[in-house]
């Protein structure tokens, strides 16, 4: 009877939370351990050089992709590849044959190769990443849209901070549970204030939903539903409801005292005689929530759903807003289905992360 597949998921988001001086430690460990499997030796060659990325590369690491090992005497050398496997090569790591790395590059020269212009159409700085016809500001997205066109945007599609932080006196009374109101992403400690301060959801549609001559789809906490969907009655849309994203792989926090919570909401609405793509689409969207290791942003939504939204509410050439852009994921998919975007992130963290995994996703598919 066959061994046990090798497990190089479980492996790798274990080591890294290590130090790199255990690292190399690690590996043999994890590999010494599954000697009886016999992986081939190029499923070894893998292992070790995605340890190494996920790693030493921290949030940077959604933007490298181990490439093909290839000999190189009695060692073998395996490319670090921005993108896809066919990207640039930003560095090589040199193992031998006993997995052990002999030669690594600078992670800090990746990371700013990373960061850096390369590709046709595409200019960034220190406030604004650009790649044809979208655009990711960092600022204070009120401020950046007061030079939008009042009725020129398509569709408004965003996920607000909820406002939550406030509620707690200090730190160490955040729960694990981030989204209290009506998510589940566990966050590190000391992740949480940074992220979620104290939000006025009045503040911010006053100012940007006069700019909004189509659709508005706005992520919320379950209790803020009658709030937003109050806010754009007030504003003149109509067909004002909400919408649910069903997870299908929900964190189980506190999962022996209650049910898990495995849907997310989003209230929506549309100016008058604004078009509709679906026809009999139901208001219940079913997707996987993004894996803890392949998000950059705690509330990070399935790239697939936001594709969704926006092939049923915009057409071809249509210009898609997103204030809190966080992850950037509603950029990606506006480029993806051939849009325009216009999005704003004001933390500087959060703003870099985001830039970096646009430049990947940009050299990776043009």
């Amino acid at each position: 009877m066959g061994a046990a597949p090798l497990n190089r998921t479980v492996l790798k988001t274990k080591a890294r939370k290590m130090s790199r001086a255990r690292l190399s430690s690690k590996i043999q460990d994890g590999l010494a351990s599954r000697s009886r499997e016999r992986p081939a030796t190029r499923t070894k060659l893998k292992f070790v050089a995605n340890t190494w990325i996920n790693n030493s590369l921290g949030s940077s690491r959604t933007g490298v992709m181990a490439g093909n090992p290839e000999p190189d005497g009695a060692s073998w050398i395996v490319g670090l590849h921005r993108g896809k496997r066919t990207g640039p090569v930003l560095g090589k790591l040199k193992i031998d044959g006993k997995m052990r790395i002999v030669r690594a590059p600078s992670i800090a020269r990746i990371k700013r190769e990373l960061g850096r212009t390369t590709a046709p159409g595409r200019r960034m700085h220190a406030s604004q990443f650009t790649a044809g016809d979208h655009s990711l500001t960092r600022g204070d997205c009120l401020e950046g849209c007061k030079k939008i066109k009042d009725g020129s945007i398509d569709l408004l599609l965003t996920d607000p901070p909820y406002g939550i932080s406030n509620q707690y006196a200090s730190e160490r009374q955040i729960p694990r549970r981030v989204r209290a109101n009506g998510g589940d992403f566990i966050m590190p400690k000391g992740d949480f204030g940074a992220w979620d301060h104290d939000f006025s959801p009045s503040g911010w549609t006053d100012a940007i939903l006069p700019k909004i001559g189509g659709w508005a789809v706005i992520f919320c906490a379950h209790v803020q539903i009658k709030e937003y969907s109050d806010i754009l009655d007030r504003h003149g849309f109509v067909a004002v409801g909400a919408l649910v994203w069903h997870k299908t792989n929900p964190v189980p926090f506190n999962h022996r005292f209650k049910p898990l919570n495995a849907w997310e909401t989003a209230v929506y609405g549309k100016r008058p005689g604004t078009k509709f793509n679906g026809k009999s689409v139901h208001n219940v969207f079913t997707y996987k929530s993004p894996s803890p290791q392949g998000r950059i942003h705690p509330t990070q939504k399935p790239l697939g759903l936001m594709e969704e939204l926006i092939g049923l509410l915009t057409d071809r050439g249509d210009t898609v807003l997103d204030p809190f852009a966080g992850s950037a994921t509603t950029t990606l998919a506006a480029i993806n289905k051939g849009r325009k975007s216009i999005a704003f992130e004001s933390d500087a963290a959060c703003y870099g992360r985001a830039v970096s995994r646009l430049g990947s996703h940009v050299l990776a598919f043009g």
